[in-house]
């Protein structure tokens, strides 16, 4: 649930700015929405269920998945805003890595390709005898 709520985090960051409450939240509201309950307890609406994190351990998850990217406005008295900054340069990065893994299978796969065609080519030249 953490990925998804990092999902909508990064698809609506320009329009919309989330607090770590907001976030909980939406955790919260995932977690329901695919049938997660809570098992040992009696969830009621004011109890949270124990896989809901807290709002300090999924600032911690954050600053791990984001690194610098992420900035976590905190003012004494209210509530902690989640922004990213320079975050263009993180989903250029990622999309950097996967298309670089992608091109080194599609390179791999070409050599095999070409590996086969070499060794097929060199099967229908090899003269056989069919008298023994």
């Amino acid at each position: 649930m953490f990925d998804m709520m990092c999902d909508k985090l990064e698809a609506e960051c320009d329009n919309k700015l989330y607090t770590l409450e907001d976030l909980r939240q939406i955790m919260l509201i995932f977690g329901r929405d695919i049938g997660w309950q809570c098992s040992s307890v009696e969830e009621t609406e004011s109890s949270d269920p124990p896989w809901l994190y807290t709002t300090r351990t999924i600032q911690c998850l954050l600053l791990d998945k984001y690194g610098d990217h992420v900035y976590v406005a905190t003012v004494k008295g209210r509530s902690n805003v989640v922004c990213f900054r320079n975050f263009c340069d993180h989903i250029v990065s990622d999309k950097w890595k996967e298309s670089l893994v992608a091109d080194s299978a599609s390179a791999a796969e070409k050599v095999v390709k070409q590996a086969a065609r070499l060794i097929a080519a060199e099967l229908r030249e090899i003269d056989t005898n069919t008298n023994v």
